[in-house]
């Protein structure tokens, strides 16, 4: 049973939060935060069909079939996911809704920290369509591909509802009280980097693969262990992703809060003591 709460966070979430490396939070926007973006990516999408020739009646906008067309897309030109997802960052309603002061507030409030910061490149979206396995993300913690500091922590929101179908995000409870697992580099990007004995740490702790609805809120520290869970529907699963970090961690001012591979830094050069060669 997987641990739910609401806005505003009171002293049990967070005991919560730090033994466990996780929450749920029920209800974390309104429609009428979401809805605009809905709106956005089905105009996005439509104008795309236009450019392209594709013939095809997307149908009055809802917020269900917010992206209908987007699979015509694909099937013309696979790069046109690409267009799609850059787009879609630019739209000034997601980027409100990636950067919203609700955020700031909840990271304060689990971090322990007045000074917190918005990991500049961190923020984006995950589109994961259907049997796309190749581009699933390993078992990883997200300390050592967006850097910053140790101590943070990422928003996961899917702007449809994901079921086990659609492929939640599979995490580790409790796994974040280890550390920082060794890394070993196998290839370039962020999928290049694999925690040494991933499958024994999968095997040692239990996961959990929560069905999470549209407007809920999923939060995980930095370092626990978390990893894609296939698509097996015949939708898309969106999801808005904002990572939000502790600027007076030791380490992290140490660092100089040095990002990570968006921005250009690679943990295994300026974290040499975690990698294994």
């Amino acid at each position: 049973m997987i641990y739910k709460t609401q806005l505003p966070l009171v002293n049990k979430d967070l005991d919560f939060f730090q033994d466990q490396g996780y929450l749920y939070i029920e209800n974390f926007w309104s429609n009428n935060d979401v809805a605009p973006v809905l709106h956005d990516i089905h105009r996005i999408i439509e104008t795309l069909l236009l450019r392209e020739n594709i013939e095809m009646n997307s149908g009055v906008f809802n917020e269900t079939n917010f992206d209908d067309g987007l699979h015509e897309l694909l099937r013309s030109n696979r790069a046109l996911g690409g267009v799609v997802y850059d787009a879609v960052k630019k739209i000034p309603s997601y980027i409100r809704l990636a950067a919203n002061d609700q955020f700031e507030t909840v990271s304060k409030f689990l971090l322990g920290s007045e000074f917190v910061g918005f990991v500049a490149r961190g923020w984006g979206l995950r589109l994961d369509h259907p049997n796309e396995d190749v581009f699933n993300t390993q078992l990883h913690q997200e300390f050592v591909s967006q850097i910053c500091s140790p101590k943070g922590v990422v928003f996961w929101t899917p702007l449809r509802d994901v079921c086990a179908e659609t492929g939640p995000v599979v995490f580790y409870p409790g796994s974040h009280k280890s550390g920082v697992y060794p890394i070993q580099i196998r290839g370039a990007g962020s999928l290049g980097q694999r925690i040494q004995g991933e499958k024994d740490l999968e095997r040692k702790f239990s996961s959990v693969c929560p069905v999470v609805k549209k407007n809920d809120c999923l939060i995980l520290d930095f370092l626990t262990l978390h990893k894609s869970s296939p698509n097996r529907s015949n939708k898309t699963r969106w999801a808005s992703i904002s990572r939000y970090f502790d600027y007076l961690d030791p380490l992290a001012i140490r660092i100089g809060w040095a990002g990570g591979i968006q921005e250009g830094g690679y943990f295994e050069k300026i974290l040499p003591q975690f990698t294994v060669l």
